[in-house]
């Protein structure tokens, strides 16, 4: 719920304001994530888990007591809940004062009460028959067996976030401003833990420092618009995915990570007068983003692959964080016939690349990459239907979307390759 101002309305001369709450109760995680670990569930996942543990340890004797004399009786399969209810309440507002023609000051901030709960999180075994119809659509037959029944935790956090923006414009047609915000990113649960309890995860948090500049120059020919930022983050949510850490996916609290950056984006009409369809467009990003301290970091050995979890990330960068990236292009809007519009355009965009983990290992890197689009569209006014032909990947670039190591090896998701479609875009 939101109540708003309105120019007309009560102080709204002087001020643009908004004050609400919000209220959020959900649950969400898994049900029943199955692993089929082939038949020997005790050499391909017991075994190296008991490697990690103690060797007076009661989870050792659990999984050598249970799951060995399954592993041999049928055919086993895990199968590992876990869900997180949320309960959320907040308030919110915020001002801006038109102190004079040339001079606004905002104000804001958002209270937050939020609890975070397990509402299930257990661990059991299920042993296919041996003779279990295994025909098309069949449904397995067998029985589960009990193994990790979870205690179901809860945890509250309180966050206040503010914001405060100073912006001047010294002329009409340019701004300037500098703002200081906050952010707040919920605490949870990793709760597919296979083996061990499900851990918390503390809250992130942000505060994130910006200086920009919004600008028209000769007579809106150009429009140009940059700035300068910090993010200072603490407890900053980390993925890891490995079967032998607890569970299949984690999520890992760095203490502290910074991103300091520069960004601008540009439209330029060169030919306004003569002809102002054609445009130029190009931004561009520049990041420095490392983890200050990071000193529980889990991963993979550097030659080995051996799982390893207490690792010092301390100095490393921040994944999917490429130092530059950017794009120009260039469009052309023209006539075609009495009824027709078309638009030709073209851009290239580059990556300089990006580490996909915090363990900044050269296998885990994407390289630079360079991608280049084309688009061909034509318009009929009269009926309101564009019709578009483009190319996405011209140049057929290979690089990656996803990349991640797990106890079995490395795997990949690579981008489409060069792609041509057809769109028809129908207002009516």
């Amino acid at each position: 719920v939101q109540l708003l101002s309105r120019p007309d309305g009560w102080l709204g001369k002087d001020f643009e304001w908004v004050v609400g709450a919000y209220y959020v109760d959900g649950e969400g995680g898994f049900e029943n994530i199955f692993l089929r670990p082939a038949s020997d569930l005790v050499g391909i996942v017991t075994d190296p888990i008991i490697d990690q543990l103690p060797i007076d340890s009661p989870l050792r004797d659990t999984l050598l007591d249970v799951l060995d004399p399954l592993s041999t009786a049928g055919e086993p399969n895990v199968l590992a809940r876990g869900a997180v209810g949320t309960e959320s309440l907040s308030g919110f507002a915020q001002a801006t004062w038109f102190a004079t023609d040339w001079l606004n000051l905002t104000l804001g901030g958002r209270y937050q009460d939020e609890d975070r709960f397990l509402t299930f999180a257990d661990t059991s075994v299920f042993l296919v028959s041996p003779d279990a119809n295994r025909g098309p659509g069949a449904v397995p037959t067998g029985v589960t067996i009990p193994l990790f029944n979870y205690e179901l935790q809860k945890s509250n956090s309180k966050n206040f976030s503010s914001k405060a923006v100073i912006s001047v414009t010294p002329e009409d047609g340019k701004l300037v401003y500098l703002s200081r915000s906050t952010g707040f990113k919920s605490a949870t649960y990793n709760v597919i833990n296979i083996y061990s309890p499900p851990s918390f995860v503390r809250p992130e948090e942000v505060t994130s420092y910006e200086l920009g500049f919004k600008a028209d120059f000769f007579g809106s020919a150009l429009r140009l618009n940059s700035a300068i930022f910090r993010n200072e983050i603490k407890d900053k949510q980390a993925a890891f995915v490995s079967l032998i850490s607890g569970g299949a996916v984690a999520l890992l609290n760095a203490e502290r990570a910074t991103i300091n950056g520069a960004e601008f984006d540009m439209t330029l009409l060169p030919f306004i007068d003569s002809n102002p369809g054609f445009a130029l467009t190009a931004n561009g990003a520049y990041l420095d983003a490392k983890y200050d301290k990071y000193s529980d970091g889990r991963g993979f050995g550097e030659f080995d692959g051996i799982y390893r979890q207490g690792q010092d990330f301390s100095g490393q960068k921040i994944e999917r964080t490429p130092k530059f990236s950017g794009s120009v292009g260039a469009n052309q809007v023209f006539e075609a016939g009495s009824d027709g519009e078309a638009e030709f355009g073209l851009d290239l965009y580059h990556n300089s690349g990006f580490y996909f983990s915090a363990e900044n290992k050269d296998n885990y890197r994407q390289d630079a990459y360079t991608l280049l689009n084309g688009r061909l569209s034509y318009l009929y006014m009269p009926w309101d239907v564009r019709v578009t032909v483009f190319g996405k990947n011209l140049t057929n670039e290979f690089y990656r979307v996803a990349l991640f190591e797990t106890d079995f090896g490395i795997l990949s998701t690579r981008a489409y390759e060069r792609q041509y479609g057809l769109t028809v875009d129908w207002k009516f």
